[in-house]
């Protein structure tokens, strides 16, 4: 059996919006539908009612193509981040033999083999909010995947910065620290919670507050650290 090829797409418009930008919306999702080969089409949209998006899913599924719209509120950043990357996730892991969910892959191996790993997805982020096509942009870097840009000229693939290599390193030290800190709490209460050894609880705490998934404030002489909200739903995605 073939391994399925998954186009994920945003897809919208803003609250003021003309004929024209959304005629430009449906045209983008067209012509992703277009360059980007596919089997199963994923819509990230906060009009899931759209008569035209209708459309495209009913020609689709016609032609045996699993179609799945998911409704996202394109201006919640944080929402759009996670439902995005909730999805990527979903889609994982993906064993190549059988074309179908390994259940052996779990937890770190996913992030230290993502850009294998999503060779068969590609995403388009050309229509829909700015906000939801940034936090789309985003998810995709995290996760090492292939994004492009779809208008009337083609598609551009757009280069990947490698923000996965972050994600090769996250390990069961990190998530210990994120979860302990879900609440602002103190170092030496931290160090304690985490049950690390004091020069790995030191290592992996930079590293957290480095890449943001940590934040610390100093309040009457005391420093507290609280894991922000990208850095818990990594955690949550990693502890399953």
């Amino acid at each position: 059996m073939n391994e399925p090829k998954i186009l994920i797409s945003t897809f919208g418009r803003g609250e003021k919006a003309s004929q024209i930008d959304d005629d430009r919306a449906i045209l983008k999702l067209r012509i992703a539908r277009r360059e980007l080969p596919y089997n199963r089409l994923i819509v990230l949209t906060n009009v899931p009612n759209d008569a035209k998006l209708k459309e495209i899913k009913e020609i689709d599924e016609k032609a045996g193509i699993k179609v799945d719209i998911i409704t996202v509120d394109a201006y919640d950043f944080i929402e759009c981040f996670k439902k995005v990357d909730e999805t990527l996730a979903s889609l994982l892991p993906i064993d190549s033999k059988k074309g179908k969910k390994n259940p052996k892959r779990k937890g770190k191996e996913i992030y230290e083999k993502s850009p294998r790993i999503y060779s068969h997805i590609s995403v388009n982020i050309s229509g829909g909010t700015k906000l939801l096509a940034t936090a789309t942009l985003i998810a995709c870097f995290n996760r090492g995947i292939k994004a492009y840009h779809c208008d009337s000229n083609g598609k551009k693939e757009i280069p990947l910065i490698n923000l996965y290599e972050f994600m090769e390193n996250i390990n069961r030290n990190d998530c210990k620290i994120l979860q302990a800190a879900k609440n602002a709490i103190g170092y030496e209460e931290l160090k304690k919670a985490s049950k690390l050894s004091q020069s790995t609880f030191d290592k992996e705490l930079r590293k957290l507050i480095n890449c943001k998934w940590i934040k610390y404030e100093k309040t009457n002489d005391m420093i507290k650290y609280k894991t922000t909200e990208i850095g818990l739903h990594y955690a949550l995605q990693f502890s399953k």
